[in-house]
């Protein structure tokens, strides 16, 4: 099973699946506007996050992007992730970050 976290305007969810259609159908409607594909350690990272309350807060840095593409780095991680234009995420995939500071 593939955990998957995606990400919406309204909400955050953790969710399992093995078929990236029906996630894309997700990602499509209003409701989310990223998919991230999440390692076993970025899940346990997130969920112990969220538990004890000690969510880390940070930011996106821009490294490049084209017309399609953005390369991002965590603030806290250091981690540079490669997504879609205007899909940025709430969270770090890597270290559970909140990314909601300016």
């Amino acid at each position: 099973m593939i955990h998957w976290l995606l990400v919406g305007m309204d909400n955050t969810d953790i969710v399992e699946a093995d078929d990236f259609d029906d996630l894309q159908r997700l990602a499509d409607s209003e409701l989310y506007h990223t998919v991230v594909k999440l390692n076993d350690e970025s899940i346990r990272k997130i969920k112990e996050a969220l538990a004890v309350g000690t969510v880390r807060h940070g930011h996106w840095i821009v490294e490049w992007e084209t017309d399609d593409t953005r390369m991002l780095r965590c603030s806290e991680c250091r981690m540079v992730f490669n997504v879609g234009k205007g899909r940025d995420g709430n969270w770090c995939p890597e270290c559970g970050a909140r990314m909601d500071e300016k």
